[in-house]
C-alpha cells in the first residue's frame, strides 16, 4: 500500500544551488556554493610543472564549513594583478592602465595564439583534470582562462563599444581549449561563459554573467547577443537537462534588483524589462553570484532581503518525495522499497549522489540499504518510481523509522533537504518517509524422513514421526490418508 509523504515549500539553499557569493565566511545570507578565481601561476610552476598548494587550500577551506567551490583560472583579471605564469614573461602582453571597472588596472591580456603560452594552457588543463576530476570538495567549474576575468570576451561594461576584440584568441584556439577541458574532466561538471565555437557539442553547461542585464529582450526584435537570443541560435535552448546553468547577477543590479515587488530591470535606453523570476525561467539557472546579499553585515534590509531569499529559493532543483512503499518478495526472500520522487525545481541535479534508506529506531540507524538509483533521471514534475529490494535478514522484527537521504560526498557536507515535511528526523540529513514493520520470521518446520514400509493388507500402519523448527517452536502434527 502506498503511503504519501506530506510535501511542503523548498528550502531557501541546498548544496549546489542558491546565491553564491566570494569565497568566505558568511552569516547575513545562507549559502552552500563559493566562487574563487584563482590566477593560473599561483599553481604552475613550468610548462608541466605544479604546485597545487594553493588551490588545495581553498578547497579545504570552503569544505570545512560544509560547501562546494566554484573555480575558474585565469591568466587576465583587470584592476587585479596578472595572473600569467612567471616562466611565460616572454610572452607577448596587451597593456592597459585605465579600465571602466576600475581606474586601477594592473593586468594585461596575453597573446593566447603564441605557442608556449598554448602549450603550457593545455598541460596545465590536462593536469587540472587528472588531479581534481571528481573532487567532491569542487562544485562546478568555469572554463575560464580567456579574455577579461575569464570570460571569454574582451569588452569593457561601459565605454568603447567595440572593447578589444583583436586581444581575443581565434576561434580556432577557443574550440581546441574546449575540447582539452572535455577530454580532462568526466565527472565534475564544466561551465562555459557562452554558446561559442564547438560549444554545444561538449558536455558543458552556461553562466550568464549579465545576468536580468542582458539575459533576454522582451522587445522585439531581440538583442542577438543578448544570452538568451545566443542560445536559441545555438539550439542550447535544452541544454539545461543535462548540464548546469549558473551566472552572476550584474553587479550594478545586486543592490537595487531586490528593492521592489517583482525584482525587475528596466533598460534606460527602452530595450525592454527583464525580472528575476523570467531570467531563472528562461535560463534555468541552479545558482547565481549575487556578492553584495553577503555584505557588509547586517546585509540586505529586511524586505530587500525576504525578496532575495524567495529569489534563491527557486534557483536549480527542488526534490520532492510522493509516496513510498513496501513488500515482502516470497520468491526472493527480500523486501522491496518503492519510492515515488518528482523534481518540482527549474533544473535537475547533476551528480549521481548516492541514494540511501535507513533504518531507524530511535537515533540508532540499524541499517543502510545503498540503491542504484539516479538522482539526475529526475528532471521535472513527472514522478519517477524508483524499486530497490534488500535482505533484511540481520533485522529484528518490529517498527522501523524509513527514511531517506542523498548523501553529500562531503564527510561535514552540508544534507539535502527535500520538499517535504521532515518532523523528528533521526539524524540531520536524513528525511522520514514513514514506518516500516519487519514481520515476524517464521522458517516451517522441517520434518524427519520417514522409511518406506510395507505391511499386510488389514493391518495398521505403526511409525514415529519428529521434526524441527529453526524458530524454536514446537511443532505439532496431523495427518490424513486411505489403505485402499
Amino acid at each position: 500500500m502506498w503511503q504519501a509523504v506530506a510535501p511542503s515549500e523548498p528550502p531557501v539553499c541546498n548544496p549546489l544551488k542558491g546565491f553564491v557569493p566570494y569565497s568566505g565566511e558568511y552569516s547575513t545570507f545562507p549559502y552552500s556554493l563559493e566562487y574563487d578565481p584563482i590566477p593560473v601561476k599561483a599553481v604552475q610552476t613550468g610548462y608541466n610543472t605544479f604546485n597545487w598548494d594553493a588551490l588545495e587550500g581553498v578547497l579545504d577551506t570552503i569544505s570545512d564549513r560544509g560547501h562546494q567551490a566554484l573555480i575558474q583560472f585565469y591568466y587576465d583579471s583587470p584592476d587585479d594583478p596578472s595572473g600569467i605564469p612567471l616562466f611565460l614573461s616572454h610572452v607577448p602582453v596587451q597593456n592597459y592602465t585605465d579600465y571602466e571597472n576600475g581606474t586601477h588596472a594592473t593586468s594585461v591580456s596575453p597573446d593566447y595564439e603564441h605557442a608556449d603560452l598554448k602549450t603550457s594552457m593545455f598541460n596545465f588543463i590536462a593536469a587540472f583534470g587528472a588531479r581534481y576530476d571528481g573532487d567532491p570538495r569542487i562544485g562546478f567549474i568555469e572554463l575560464g582562462l580567456l579574455g577579461f576575468w575569464g570570460e571569454w570576451h574582451t569588452y569593457p561594461w561601459e565605454g568603447e563599444e567595440e572593447g578589444f576584440p583583436d586581444w581575443m584568441p581565434t576561434l580556432t584556439t577557443q574550440n581546441q581549449v574546449l575540447a582539452a577541458y572535455d577530454n580532462a574532466f568526466n565527472s565534475t561538471r564544466l561551465l562555459v561563459r557562452e554558446p561559442r565555437g564547438n560549444s554545444p557539442k561538449h558536455d558543458f553547461g552556461y553562466h550568464d554573467d549579465s545576468f536580468v542585464y542582458y539575459t533576454y529582450d522582451d522587445v522585439p526584435p531581440e538583442v542577438e547577443w543578448y544570452f538568451q537570443p545566443r542560445m536559441v541560435a545555438a539550439g542550447e535552448t535544452e541544454k539545461w537537462k543535462t548540464c548546469p546553468m549558473g551566472g552572476e547577477l550584474r553587479p550594478e543590479l545586486q543592490g537595487s534588483l531586490f528593492e521592489t515587488d517583482g525584482c525587475s530591470y528596466a533598460d534606460p535606453e527602452g530595450e525592454g524589462t527583464q525580472t528575476w523570476n523570467r531570467s531563472v525561467d528562461i535560463n534555468h539557472a541552479s545558482w547565481i553570484m549575487v556578492d553584495e546579499a553577503f555584505y557588509p553585515d547586517p546585509g540586505y534590509p529586511e524586505l530587500k532581503k525576504t525578496r532575495a531569499l524567495e529569489a534563491s529559493r527557486i534557483l536549480g532543483y527542488a526534490l520532492r518525495i510522493d509516496s513510498w512503499a513496501s513488500e515482502e518478495v516470497l520468491e526472493s526472500g527480500k523486501t522491496r522499497f518503492t519510492v515515488k520522487i518528482q523534481n518540482i525545481g527549474v533544473a535537475p541535479f547533476y551528480y549521481k549522489w548516492d541514494l540511501e534508506l535507513g533504518l531507524f529506531q530511535s537515533d540508532t540507524l540499524c541499517q543502510t540499504l545503498t540503491t542504484d538509483w539516479d538522482i539526475r533521471t529526475v528532471i521535472d514534475g513527472t514522478l519517477i518510481t524508483f524499486a530497490h529490494e534488500a535482505n533484511l535478514d540481520g533485522l529484528d522484527s518490529g517498527d522501523y523509522t524509513l527514511a531517506i537521504r542523498l548523501k553529500n560526498p562531503l564527510q561535514n557536507g552540508d544534507p539535502v533537504i527535500f520538499a517535504n515535511s521532515n518532523l523528528n528526523p533521526p539524524a540531520p540529513d536524513w528525511q522520514v518517509l514513514g514506518t516500516y514493520h519487519k514481520p515476524d520470521s517464521n522458517s516451517a518446520p522441517v520434518l524427519t524422513g520417514i522409511e518406506n514400509r510395507s505391511i499386510p493388507v488389514g493391518q495398521a500402519l505403526q511409525f514415529q514421526i519428529s521434526a524441527n523448527d529453526a524458530d524454536g517452536d514446537t511443532p505439532t502434527f496431523s495427518a490424513t490418508g486411505t489403505n485402499p
